[in-house]
């Protein structure tokens, strides 16, 4: 799991980090204690989850932790992640509710256990898995679990559904449909094509390729990358 801490307090990010790799010894967390260098990190790197101090610049408050919530949940890949704020003012759990229907929050003081409380409950969230419904041309309706979608590539008004261990025919979606639906869990890489994140093994910008695991055998698969969607990578 990697975490971004956005905390202006180092010794308050600190002793989050501290806090979770007592109980979560493999994640990999980083730390930044401004916007504009969280915004920067943000995009260089890939994070699963959130933690952000509501009141982080008190001097500009358009800098705020609520406003860079905002602003991380328009990145593709941020839009289904879970976010645990943290704040010194109960009031400002509403506002969090209400701009990004955030229900995971940390109100100061607060203790080791109830880092972890809120860790495990957004933690929850990442590891349920999710089921798609699809129906075939046959008009059979199957689930295939979202983790196990390598990629989805269309043509026509027909998609094919690519799993670790087999490929499907599906009918009663389109790509937009499925991006918008599960934006950050399926990237568009192309006009014709959706990508799973998970199951990416190597990128190529410079000829606009994506290596994936191919089924059954989990050997390198690429699917092209439109020039207008390398910014999504």
């Amino acid at each position: 799991m990697n975490v971004l801490i956005i905390e202006d307090s180092e010794a308050i990010a600190e002793y989050i980090k501290k806090c979770i790799l007592n109980t979560f010894s493999n994640w990999s967390i980083d730390i930044s204690t401004d916007y504009n260098s969280a915004i920067k990190l943000a995009n260089v790197n890939d994070y699963q989850l959130l933690i952000i101090d509501y009141e982080l610049d008190t001097n500009n408050p358009q800098k705020n932790g609520l406003n860079l919530g905002i602003q991380l949940k328009k990145i593709t890949k941020y839009q289904n992640i879970p976010v645990i704020f943290e704040t010194s003012y109960q009031e400002h759990i509403f506002d969090a509710v209400n701009e990004l229907n955030c229900i995971y929050y940390l109100v100061k003081p607060y203790t080791d256990v109830d880092i972890i409380k809120m860790i495990n409950k957004a933690n929850l969230s990442i590891t349920k898995d999710e089921q798609i419904q699809f129906t075939d041309n046959q008009n059979i309706i199957f689930y295939v679990n979202l983790s196990e979608i390598t990629y989805i590539s269309s043509n026509r008004h027909q998609l094919t559904i690519h799993t670790l261990n087999s490929s499907y025919i599906c009918c009663n979606h389109t790509l937009n449909t499925l991006e918008d639906t599960y934006a950050s869990k399926l990237i568009r890489c192309h006009k014709s094509y959706l990508v799973n994140p998970s199951h990416i093994i190597n990128i190529d910008k410079r000829n606009q390729l994506i290596s994936v695991k191919k089924a059954p055998t989990h050997k390198e698969e690429l699917i092209p990358i439109g020039r207008k969607y390398l910014s999504n990578f």
